[in-house]
């Protein structure tokens, strides 16, 4: 029988490795205990006077606080955190479907805000009925017929036979009926909920908007562009921005002929298709066109997204902070001693509601089980009839109304203003710690976020001249990255080569 190699000694670390979870947790609990021992043995030693404010003081203030004001600051930790989930949850969702890191997710918090306030603080004035706007019906009329002859002339006959495919000069009239359609109806709706008519300024973006979206249809019909350059793609965007814009000026008519002013019921969902639409326009028009692309591109696709959306938001709605009201509870309650907002529990159930509802439907859906297959390998999920365009629509679309909802409770707390979008900044800690593709990662994260800079502040901020709040969850993020860069809950990812 031959002897059995002997192996070399593994290390303590391994040895640690290869204990049971149970042991091996103990053993880190003595090994931080040591450690942090140590650290106070060598300040003792080298900085006596330093010892008490950091290592002793906060210790007994604690105690001292010992279980009210504690607990206080603990719960406003833990509700702030939820707000902080909210975020990083928008990155979670685009992350799983694509392998994107959304750049824009912070900007979309902050458009969706905008949009929502903008809306409701619209003061919707009909204006009187005259020539013009008889005139703009009329385009509406026309380009209603043309509609109604195209279809005439496609639609099918008594038998089961498919209709022969379109000429151009059919597609023509499509074209031609629609764009009427649009430019009647759109200026027709712009200029009555205005008191003369509309600015200029809109009035010409409006109309260009139509002659671009019907000229590149045309070309495309008769050939001119053949089927490159993403056409279709464009169009389709053009064609989802205008059904938007004029479904929402319909609405405004309909609301402006009992109140002149928004009510936050109708402006909620408004709100909510435009995010939608937005999620539709973005799949055209970027995503589309990045499928297997490598990441670094994707990213400063949605750096550019980012940019635009900050533009396009203080383009409509204006730069001043505005106020967000949208009937939260903003009183206080006194608990055993202790002070809890209302608006803050109000957030932090919106927030958990939200996280076990997402938890749950991308863990046990079929299509939360397609999203996954996308973010693994998307020629592979194409290959078993999964469409990347659906999920990309749908994810993109539950990212920004998990926007929508942050930005309720960030822009009802704090106003909604531009520097709404840096709370994106805050979220990025919360990823580190959670992991980026872990939806209760990202709620875990935000609640030892929301805590540790509370309680930091409180107690170890006087120490260090205050302001801790603003770079602990960075430190905190860069201490984690040292021992677990995938996070509390994200998957190991081993590469080989």
């Amino acid at each position: 029988m031959e002897k059995a190699l002997a192996l070399p000694d593994t290390g303590f670390a391994d040895r640690l490795r290869g204990l049971k979870q149970p042991y091996k947790t103990f053993v880190y609990i003595a090994l931080t205990l040591i450690v942090l021992a140590a650290i106070r043995w060598v300040f003792a030693t080298l900085f006596p006077e330093s010892v008490y404010p950091f290592l002793t003081e906060p210790f007994e203030k604690i105690y001292a606080d010992w279980p009210s004001f504690f607990f206080e600051v603990v719960i406003s930790g833990v509700l702030t955190g939820v707000m902080y989930a909210l975020v990083a949850l928008g990155f979670v969702l685009i992350f799983k479907a694509s392998g994107m890191f959304n750049f824009a997710q912070g900007i979309m918090v902050l458009f969706a805000a905008l949009m929502l306030v903008g809306l409701m603080g619209m003061e919707l004035k009909l204006a009187a009925a005259s020539t013009l706007w008889f005139v703009y019906l009329v385009f509406a009329a026309v380009g209603l017929v043309l509609l109604g002859l195209y279809f005439a002339r496609t639609r099918g006959g008594p038998t089961d036979e498919k209709p022969a495919a379109p000429s151009r000069w059919t597609q023509t009239l499509r074209i031609v009926g629609y764009a009427l359609f649009y430019w009647g109806a759109g200026l027709g709706v712009i200029y009555l909920l205005s008191d003369g008519g509309p600015s200029l300024g809109w009035a010409v973006i409006y109309q260009a908007a139509i002659v671009i979206a019907a000229a590149i249809y045309l070309l495309k019909t008769w050939g001119v562009f053949g089927v490159a350059g993403g056409l279709p793609s464009i169009s389709e965007a053009g064609r989802v921005i205008l059904s938007v814009t004029l479904f929402i000026g319909v609405v405004l008519v309909l609301v402006g002929l009992w109140t002149t002013k928004m009510p936050t019921l109708i402006a909620l969902p408004l709100t909510v298709i435009v995010m939608i639409a937005l999620a539709r326009v973005v799949e055209a028009l970027v995503l589309r066109h990045l499928v297997n692309q490598h990441e670094i591109i994707l990213f400063m696709a949605t750096i550019g997204l980012a940019f635009f959306l900050e533009g396009f938001g203080e383009m409509m709605w204006g730069g001043n902070v505005r106020k967000l009201d949208v009937g939260l509870p903003q009183g206080h309650w006194e608990v055993g001693g202790m002070l809890l907002q209302q608006f803050e529990i109000a957030a932090a159930v919106i927030g958990a509601v939200m996280v076990a509802f997402l938890a749950f439907f991308f863990q046990k859906t079929k299509i939360g089980r397609a999203l996954r297959a996308v973010a693994d390998d998307h020629q592979a999920a194409l290959s078993v009839g999964i469409s990347l365009r659906t999920i990309w629509i749908f994810v993109w679309s539950t990212a920004g109304i998990v926007a929508l909802v942050a930005g309720i409770v960030w822009g009802g707390k704090s106003g909604v203003q531009f520097s709404l979008s840096l709370i994106a900044l805050k979220a990025l800690p919360v990823l580190i710690l959670g992991g980026l593709t872990s939806i209760p990662g990202a709620i875990v994260g935000g609640l030892i976020i929301g805590v540790g800079e509370k309680v930091a502040e409180v107690y170890w901020g006087p120490a260090v001249g205050g302001a801790i709040e603003n770079w602990f969850a960075y430190v905190l993020a860069l201490t984690f990255l040292l021992f677990r860069p995938q996070g509390l809950f994200g998957e190991r990812i081993i590469e080989r080569v």
